[in-house]
């Protein structure tokens, strides 16, 4: 670590989880430098584009409005509710 930055202050990299999911090396190289308990942030617009991409295109406009929605709650509370109530929703018959 340079520049002052101490490993105890570091709790959350700059980094998407898609991409250190994907390089089980860099995930392994993340734990060794900040610990165990190191906690890596999806990217909210790498999600969205997963979750789409399972979707049938007709359900792409108020899923997403939904996804977008819920990531600009002003809560966490507010923002479960949301999320949730797009799995209620959903057809039994989509993945």
């Amino acid at each position: 670590m340079r520049r002052g930055a101490y490993r105890q202050q570091l709790r959350l990299p700059a980094i998407s989880k898609d991409r250190v999911s994907a390089h089980h090396a860099l995930r392994k190289a993340i734990c060794n430098t900040f610990g165990q308990r190191v906690l890596v942030q999806r990217c909210q617009e790498h999600k969205r584009r997963n979750v789409l991409a399972q979707l049938p295109k007709k359900l792409h406009p108020s899923v997403n409005k939904t996804l977008r929605d819920a990531y600009r709650s002003p809560s966490k509370a507010v923002a479960k509710r949301r999320l949730l109530q797009l799995t209620s929703k959903r057809p039994k018959v989509l993945p």
